[in-house]
């Protein structure tokens, strides 16, 4: 995250470099006139020299602190040849709007998984986990270009949650047989393949840790290692796998563990609820959250009901917020969460 952080940096004073250096440029424009005669000694001129020089060094390449250095020289001259100007955003963009601009590693949160399985949908072991407590993460970045796209905008037919006495670990949205599925963040395909009850299955690794899972696919549009971004399509909805009519199952995961998606996306407008989530380690697994969401520790004598008109909330809410089921035993000491 420091490499990051600093690379950020050094763009930030790079633009503002560029940016003085057009501030020079137009002032100069302007404060000339149209009908003065302006006199620009050839000393103060960059000259076609200059021009070509600065290709040779590009070709034999420059890094952030030489480029830093070229805007700084550059500041001093009181016309400065837009040639230049564009000469040096070109190579600012090619240097730093790239693939990976921050993440070198093989593959996406290198440092959280420390392995990459395209065979199994679910491969991680617990001791992955075992230090974990609470760690709020960003969603989106515009700087590495990760947005959101919303997989299909469909109506939920199952929500995340106990169904049929078994536990659902996903969302259900509606679509028909064809329907093009897109990628909800920007990450690395490590999963496209048939994946028994899931049918064919393509699982995305995104730069945060958080891994999304799309199910009961009819076609394949991308393949293990593909980099792609949101709102790209990577498959055609179906009906695979054990599947009871054409619809897309959709899951959020951290570190294999399932976060109910809705805790990050507003299905309704098809869109992230913020840019940012917080996931706290429990004993089963992770609950997810947004900042400032409130939370109620548990004491003796407490129930659903009175926690519920205590917060004034529903009961109904406090499950679906939680995952759990109107007859669960509370523990006291636990926390539940009793808002949105």
């Amino acid at each position: 995250m420091s490499a990051h952080f600093e690379t950020k940096r050094g763009m930030k004073v790079v633009r503002y470099g560029i940016l003085s250096v057009l501030c020079v440029f137009f002032l100069g424009k302007i404060l000339g006139g149209e009908g003065v005669e302006k006199s620009t000694p050839s000393s103060e001129l960059v000259s076609l020299n200059y021009m070509d020089f600065l290709k040779s060094k590009f070709k034999e390449g420059v890094d952030r602190e030489y480029l830093i250095c070229l805007v700084d020289s550059l500041l001093s001259n009181e016309y400065i040849d837009p040639k230049v100007v564009d000469m040096l955003n070109d190579k600012i963009q090619e240097t730093y709007v790239d693939e990976w601009p921050a993440d070198t590693n093989p593959y996406p949160a290198h440092n959280l998984y420390k392995s990459w399985n395209t065979l199994l949908p679910h491969p991680y072991k617990n001791d992955i986990c075992a230090s974990d407590t609470e760690s709020t993460f960003c969603l989106t970045d515009n700087y590495m270009n990760c947005g959101y796209g919303h997989p299909f905008e469909g109506v939920i037919t199952s929500r995340f949650g106990w169904r049929d006495g078994r536990h659902h670990n996903g969302i259900d949205i509606d679509l028909i047989r064809g329907d093009t599925v897109v990628s909800a963040f920007r990450g690395v395909v490590r999963l496209a393949k048939w994946t028994g009850g899931y049918g064919r299955t393509i699982i995305i690794r995104h730069h945060n840790g958080l891994e999304t899972i799309y199910a009961h696919l009819y076609k394949f549009l991308v393949k293990p290692g593909d980099i792609v971004d949101p709102g790209q399509p990577v498959a055609r909805g179906g009906n695979s796998g054990a599947s009871r009519g054409s619809h897309l199952h959709f899951e959020t995961r951290f570190k294999g563990k399932a976060l109910n998606p809705e805790s990050l996306i507003d299905f309704k407008k098809f869109q992230l609820h913020s840019d940012s989530l917080v996931i706290r380690k429990t004993r089963s697994g992770y609950v997810a959250f947004q900042p400032g969401t409130l939370f109620h520790k548990i004491k003796g004598g407490d129930y659903l009901y009175k926690i519920a008109n205590q917060y004034g909330v529903s009961v109904n809410q406090i499950c679906k917020w939680n995952g759990i089921k109107r007859n669960t035993i509370l523990i006291a000491g636990k926390e539940l969460k009793v808002s949105n």
